[in-house]
């Protein structure tokens, strides 16, 4: 299976980011748990969260979160973000919702997350999510058949 899926994503946008709250012996829990903060390896695919930043509102006039992924293929496949990875957004511990943009973000290309890449290349990956509030966005990132339980993950605080 991880070489079908063999993909990593990465992403050139940057945006400040809070720090990561971290407890005392939270390195060794992370490990345990397969959680990579901000970059790491999910089978044959390499994942970094660029970065997370408030974005235009979405059709509904609602606030967003833009969050940028850069990932690279490290397979013998052709492989695509979308489906090669669960990337999702979660505030107050509930999953948030895909936005629909009716203007574009900068950066922004709706249906990079949907193109194939071939093996070897790098991509980088915008999907905009819509928030709940101002707390914390917590970003997490697996394979879709990565049995391993390895995911990439950050928190951001928003500005």
């Amino acid at each position: 299976l991880d070489d079908a899926l063999g993909t990593s994503s990465t992403t050139s946008q940057s945006a400040s980011s809070g720090t990561k709250k971290d407890s005392g012996d939270s390195s060794s829990s992370a490990a345990a748990s397969g959680a990579q903060d901000t970059e790491g390896d999910l089978g044959k695919l390499h994942v970094k969260i660029v970065s997370a930043a408030k974005s235009g509102a979405d059709y509904n006039g609602q606030p967003t979160v833009l969050v940028t992924y850069e990932w690279t293929n490290n397979t013998d496949k052709n492989q695509v973000f979308s489906v090669a990875t669960s990337a999702k957004a979660f505030q107050n511990g509930k999953e948030l919702d895909m936005a629909i943009y009716t203007e574009a973000p900068a950066g922004y290309d709706s249906n990079a997350s949907l193109q194939e890449i071939q093996p070897g290349a790098t991509q980088q990956v915008s999907v905009g999510y819509v928030l709940q509030d101002d707390s914390p966005v917590d970003v997490e990132v697996s394979g879709t058949l990565d049995l391993s339980g390895a995911k990439v993950s950050h928190t951001y605080q928003l500005q």
